[in-house]
């Protein structure tokens, strides 16, 4: 179904105030949650709601990304690549030996 602006804006409104779930909106106007999703990204693009930091509320922190105030004050440090790494979850590299 073809929906007008405002009414995009609508659905995108109820989702951004947690009325509904991406989902739920998906199920009860019959469209791809993808849509419902675009609909929500719509309604924070016309009304310049920033989007969120990671670890504040209502994000997906959990999501396992780092960000880079996150990081420790000696993370600027030569080694700090591996140290990003490592603090990312992945395998810092082996010293070289020289």
């Amino acid at each position: 179904m073809k929906y007008t602006k405002s009414e995009r804006m609508d659905i995108g409104r109820r989702i951004f105030n947690k009325e509904l779930t991406v989902a739920e909106a998906a199920d009860e106007y019959d469209v791809n949650p993808y849509t419902a999703r675009d609909y929500l990204r719509s309604y924070k693009a016309v009304y310049l709601i920033k989007p969120m930091l990671l670890g504040e509320e209502g994000t997906d922190a959990e999501a396992g990304v780092l960000r880079e105030d996150a990081l420790p004050a000696d993370a600027e440090k030569a080694d700090a690549p591996d140290q990003k790494k490592r603090l990312a979850g992945g395998k810092a590299d082996a010293p070289k030996e020289g």
